[in-house]
């Protein structure tokens, strides 16, 4: 039990808010050009608030973490279309209206929303990376650089008024400050579309996936929770799917009429998660954990006894978040492999493991390959079959 914790959906205090998991790791999107075994170790503890269900990390990372922040989806390969689905659902949602104007808040390297300007919208981006924004302004999308907050707001509306849809995809799980956010979306968006899409934190606790809680991610999101929230806002959720990204994440669209209804599934999904993410579910999750990194370390040191080399595959926060727990060097996985150019010649976080292009292991053949991208591993194994050819084995670690 925590004493002094404030949860950030509810502002109950910390006495009714219980620790999950407790740990001490480098930042996962904290990549270097140079080996960085000395890198600084955050404290990281999730808790779940006893009042409201929310869970989420105690503290907070870094403020200026995201002014280089390199991670981008749209490097793998189901990315066009998970893209093309969202295209699609934004478009039946949107209606017809003749001029749109789209602000996308987060919006990376403007890989969505160039397919959105391509198709007809009017659309703006705000992203804090720098890099990621030029990567942007490369493909021709409006995009601004700097943090969605409510001294942007003249900005925003100088260069596309008022927005008729908001997108903020895998955005909310980032911030701190959530009822600052939603209040500025209440401002801005008086009549409009609001698209959300987040981890659904359902999948990691029924598939224990502990390494999908890490630094960068705040906050961990149900439809019970994520309803809550909008709801300071005053904004009211219509429709609810279930996507593939990063994982498994739910992506809602919602507005301030009320009068629309909610989505038939919503209070399905509420009554679900009473028996998905119990008390009782959480705990058993808990309790996995050590046993899972235990039996990951004895694969790895399995075939390092036996003379065998072992890379990974998936650089992202996950990858680097679980090598981080586990506690492998390059003595023990040689390389890393990442789809994202960004990530290419810098090191895992804490590690003098390197990552490397997919292409490097043709060159550079080991005998495994772990794949903790594990959302991907089935697309990953399925366009790298070469690698099997070659008498090297793919080791899905969400099977372990």
């Amino acid at each position: 039990i925590m004493s002094d914790y404030v949860c950030r959906i509810c502002k109950c205090r910390a006495a009714s808010c219980s620790a999950l998991l407790e740990s001490s790791l480098p930042l996962a999107a904290d990549v270097r050009t140079t080996p960085s075994k000395a890198l600084p170790r955050y404290p990281l503890r999730l808790v779940r608030c006893g009042s409201c269900g929310h869970i989420q990390l105690e503290g907070a990372v870094p403020e200026n973490l995201y002014e280089n922040y390199l991670f981008t989806p749209s490097y793998t390969a189901d990315f066009s279309a998970d893209m093309d689905a969202f295209c699609h659902r934004l478009n039946d949602a949107a209606g017809q209206k003749e001029h749109k104007h789209i602000l996308e808040i987060g919006s990376s390297n403007g890989s969505l929303l160039k397919r959105l300007q391509d198709a007809g919208w009017n659309v703006l981006g705000i992203e804090p990376s720098a890099p990621l924004v030029k990567d942007a302004q490369r493909q021709g999308v409006d995009t601004i650089h700097g943090y969605f907050e409510r001294a942007a707001l003249a900005e925003i509306r100088k260069r596309i008024g008022t927005p008729d849809v908001v997108i903020m995809r895998h955005v909310l799980e980032h911030l701190e400050h959530l009822d600052e956010m939603i209040g500025c979306l209440r401002e801005l968006l008086s009549d409009g579309l609001l698209v959300i899409e987040v981890p659904y934190v359902k999948n990691p606790i029924q598939e224990n996936r502990f390494y999908d809680f890490f630094h960068e991610h705040l906050s961990y999101f149900s439809v019970t929770t994520l309803s809550r929230l909008l709801g300071i806002g005053e904004f009211y959720i219509h429709h609810i799917y279930e996507t593939p990204e990063v994982g498994g994440s739910i992506l809602v669209f919602a507005d301030h009429n009320r009068d629309c209804g909610p989505d038939d599934n919503a209070a399905q999904y509420i009554q679900d998660e009473k028996d998905s993410l119990s008390e009782e579910r959480i705990a058993s999750f808990c309790q996995k954990v050590p046993q899972q990194i235990s039996s990951l370390k004895a694969i790895v040191a399995e075939a390092n006894r036996a003379g065998k080399t072992a890379a990974g595959w998936g650089a992202g926060q996950r990858g680097c978040t679980l090598i981080a727990y586990c506690g492998f060097q390059a003595d023990n996985l040689k390389y890393v492999i990442d789809a994202n150019e960004n990530y290419w010649w810098k090191y895992v976080p804490g590690t003098d493991i390197p990552i490397v292009p997919p292409v490097y292991y043709k060159e550079h053949m080991v005998d495994e390959i772990l794949i903790f991208s594990t959302g991907y591993a089935d697309s990953i194994i399925k366009t790298n079959h070469e690698f099997e050819q070659m008498g090297g084995s793919f080791i899905k670690i969400s099977a372990i």
